[in-house]
């Protein structure tokens, strides 16, 4: 029978194995992104097991964290997320959408609807959240978890729900005194030392 301090360390040493190979695959991912993504910025953080379609029409801003099991779907029009937000685990961003009144075959036809997808600077979207095609999302907005947003929502709210409604506004005095002493660096800094065991960091 094996001792027990060989299976520790046999256990340690495949740990420390497995998690070098899912460094490696991250960083290959990480290099295949940055060649085809449209625009990024710095202190991008992503977490594992993220999916993104059509690259090249995703722009991301500065100071940004995206959770786990996020989607950006760009097949149609572009996604753009502004500065300092961040994408609560299972964010889904879809930029197209098929057409459901033709009136040649159900469900739908072939043609894709293409619309762009705005995310303002200082926006949170909770986890669980789907963010649908042509919407726009306010600076400094907060979206619920789980909410199902399809429509645009203004700057300030907070929006809960399926579909996502206005409950209220956060405080636009606090908001401009908060954002005017913001210091992007040192926000970027403060993500980076806050979110714990981070797969997948672009500068």
């Amino acid at each position: 029978m094996t001792p027990a301090f060989v299976r520790m360390f046999l256990g340690k040493s495949f740990f420390k194995v497995s998690r070098y190979v899912h460094n490696l695959i991250f960083y290959y991912r990480k290099q295949v992104l940055l060649k085809k993504i449209g625009g990024i910025g710095r202190n991008v953080v992503m977490f594992g097991n993220f999916n993104v379609s059509c690259e090249e029409n995703i722009f991301i801003g500065n100071n940004v964290w995206i959770g786990e099991n996020c989607e950006l779907e760009a097949k149609g029009g572009k996604i753009r997320i502004g500065n300092n937000c961040g994408l609560g685990a299972d964010v889904k961003i879809i930029s197209y959408n098929w057409n459901f009144h033709s009136d040649k075959v159900l469900p739908c036809d072939e043609r894709m609807i293409r619309k762009d997808v705005v995310i303002g600077d200082h926006v949170f979207i909770g986890r669980g959240s789907c963010i649908l095609p042509g919407v726009s999302i306010g600076e400094g907005a907060i979206i619920g978890m789980g909410s199902v947003v399809v429509k645009d929502i203004p700057p300030l709210a907070v929006a809960v729900g399926n579909p996502a409604k206005v409950k209220k506004y956060r405080d636009e005095k606090v908001y401009n005194r908060l954002k005017g002493k913001q210091n992007d660096e040192k926000f970027g800094r403060l993500v980076l030392i806050g979110l714990k065991n981070i797969n997948y960091r672009i500068s």
